[in-house]
């Protein structure tokens, strides 16, 4: 049993599969779920009045709301 659950583990250590993806924003990088996206809501006419006083503007959507966005346009 003992060489059974320490074969499993070091096959689990050895195909580590990561579900993640790195989101470069400007100075900072961030670790999130690969189900989620970068927007620049500069970019779109969706969040004109929120960002117009910031000189970057980013969000993070999952991938529903992103075909959503993409469909308005």
């Amino acid at each position: 049993m003992r060489k059974i659950l320490s074969v499993i583990f070091f096959s689990l250590i050895m195909f580590n599969i990561s579900f993640a993806k790195n989101l470069d924003v400007g100075m900072h990088n961030l670790d999130v779920p690969s189900k989620f996206y970068l927007v620049n809501w500069n970019e779109t006419d969706f969040a004109d009045e929120m960002c117009k006083e910031f000189q970057s503007c980013y969000g993070i959507i999952d991938k529903k709301n992103l075909k959503k966005l993409k469909k308005s346009f």
